[in-house]
């Protein structure tokens, strides 16, 4: 069966046969991932970054997958219990370990941690692995202890030899405590970002204070431009005005002599422009006497 995978986060893309026989078979998949899934009729449609073509086959088991629930069936098993060998969720697990103190006493440890097939040996193909060397850390076959590298007396003697599933129990308490190591490092990361994040703080404070401050000198720098501009429109606004009124006096008295031109005789004239040039000399210079 074709299936076309989106290897870009955890998203995939499954035929629409493909999808009905995994929402068929009897495993979820694991908790705390994302996953999207989209029904395309054509591959042709999506633009991944990478496109992987492979064939799928579900007839195999998952071994990613979480089991179902084997009391309720509908939801993921967290807990294995070994005296019932049974996988339960959280809700059954906890009603069916309170109905009495002896149920109570069942050792249960986390679904992943159940007995499982822990592979085959690779000196002998075929031969199940069920011992672990602690000395060697190297697990065992049957044959490994029979007429393998651990049979002679000696090494069974001198090396501690235990249950593969123990060991793997061991190893995984082991490893769920913290490496100091690691805290040490997460806490220097931690410290280095929150130093980050003050300094990011510090310099988005100083930008708004050197913003603020730039903004009021330029309001300032506006306002002055605008008081001189106003001020010197008042000044070319009073020159305009005086000089619209010399402008109108002058045709004025254009207008006046020529009306006094065509009225009065020469004799009459000659003594009324004597008259006008005393009084022409107060207001308007440089008035000079016409010749008739």
């Amino acid at each position: 069966m074709d299936v076309c995978c989106v290897v870009h986060g955890c998203g995939c893309v499954l035929s629409p046969p493909s999808l009905s026989t995994f929402q068929d078979s009897l495993r979820v998949l694991p908790q705390h991932t994302f996953q999207h899934e989209y029904l395309l009729p054509d591959s042709a449609q999506i633009l991944p970054l990478y496109l992987v073509h492979y064939s799928l086959d579900f007839a195999i088991p998952d071994a990613l997958t979480l089991p179902l629930c084997d009391s309720c069936g509908s939801k993921p098993a967290v807990i294995w219990c070994e005296a019932d060998s049974a996988r339960l969720c959280a809700t059954c697990d906890n009603d069916l370990h309170s109905l009495n103190k002896i149920v109570a006493r069942h050792v249960r440890v986390p679904v992943y941690e159940m007995p499982r097939h822990m592979g085959y040996c690779r000196e002998h193909p075929g031969e199940e692995l069920f011992r672990y060397c602690e000395s060697c850390m190297k697990p065992l076959c049957g044959v490994c202890l029979s007429a393998g590298s651990h049979s002679a007396p000696g090494i069974v003697a001198t090396h501690a030899i235990v249950p593969l599933q123990d060991a793997y129990r061991a190893g995984l308490r082991s490893n769920s405590a913290s490496d100091p190591r690691i805290l040490d490092r997460q806490t220097s990361i931690k410290q280095t970002l929150m130093a980050i994040e003050d300094f990011v703080s510090q310099v988005q404070d100083s930008g708004k204070v050197a913003e603020e401050r730039v903004y009021s000198l330029v309001q300032d720098c506006l306002d002055k431009c605008q008081r001189m501009t106003e001020s010197s429109l008042k000044g070319l606004l009073c020159d305009e005005i005086d000089l619209k009124r010399q402008l109108h006096m002058s045709d004025w008295l254009d207008g006046f002599m020529r009306q006094q031109m065509l009225e009065l005789s020469r004799c009459g004239m000659g003594c009324w422009w004597c008259v006008l040039c005393g009084g022409l000399s107060e207001c308007v210079p440089d008035v000079g006497v016409i010749s008739w």
